[in-house]
């Protein structure tokens, strides 16, 4: 079964992607940090990763680059719900 990790600050969003995915049979592990991403990230081995841009704490740019400097090639997509 696919694993797919889902990190962001909103737990609405959280909740809401997990269960979408969950439905399509899809293991789902959820992050509501960069902090939090990066301790799990290893033992959860995801196969692809949904990375909110904008977080508090450490951002998702900077998870995504502390994510490949320890040689860890998940597939990323960043994600952003910022309204202008």
């Amino acid at each position: 079964m696919p694993r797919l990790m889902i990190v962001d600050d909103e737990l609405d969003v959280r909740e809401y992607l997990k269960n979408f995915f969950k439905r399509r049979k899809i293991d789902v592990v959820t992050a509501e940090s960069g902090e939090e991403a990066l301790s799990l990230i290893a033992g959860q081995q995801p196969d692809l990763m949904l990375l909110d841009v904008h977080m508090a704490g450490i951002s998702g740019v900077e998870t995504l680059k502390r994510i490949r400097e320890s040689g860890n090639n998940v597939k990323v997509i960043m994600v952003t719900g910022v309204e202008d």
